[in-house]
């Protein structure tokens, strides 16, 4: 048994851990580690995991949308292009070309018509230029064929008017 300042006394408290020399003192576990009752040493939080405060007696898991290594304190947000759609992970997941994630995503979306994610891992889509088009999704944007014509961000070429 462990205790302040002995050692006949209580066991540590979950959250503490026992120094054994020289004077057998219970002391909070630091932050991004936890501990049971009785314990005489801290284990790091899992990855997925983190531990805000000291002296805790179990790690939280990270939410949708985040992720941590092992012994976090806090939990990292999924960068632009990423995202993680489950709780208590060690990291996130890319997104596919002709999707896009903004920072904190817990799933990518699908690029909109006239508009493009050229890579895998885009925060953003691109806009078509004028002379070309894109269908939703698209990894890229395509030229308008002869006699039809599109304004920049477009969905579809138009006809050309008779005589231009």
């Amino acid at each position: 048994m462990y205790g302040n300042n002995n050692h006949c006394g209580e066991a540590c408290a979950f959250g503490k851990y026992a120094l054994t020399n020289p004077s057998f003192e219970c002391r909070s576990c630091v932050v991004g580690k936890y501990s049971s009752a009785g314990a005489r040493s801290c284990a790091n939080c899992n990855p997925g995991q983190y531990a805000p405060t000291t002296g805790l007696a179990a790690c939280s898991s990270c939410m949708s949308g985040s992720y941590s290594g092992a012994g976090a304190s806090v939990c990292t947000k999924c960068a632009g292009g990423m995202y993680q759609p489950s709780a208590g992970e060690a990291s996130c997941l890319t997104c596919a070309v002709g999707k896009y994630a903004g920072i904190g995503s817990t799933a990518c979306k699908v690029c909109a018509a006239g508009t493009f994610a050229a890579k895998a891992g885009s925060a953003t889509c691109a806009s078509c230029a004028s002379g070309t088009y894109s269908s939703a999704g698209w990894d890229a944007c395509v030229s308008c064929s002869s006699g039809k014509y599109s304004a920049g961000g477009a969905a579809t070429c138009t006809n050309c008017a008779p005589g231009t």
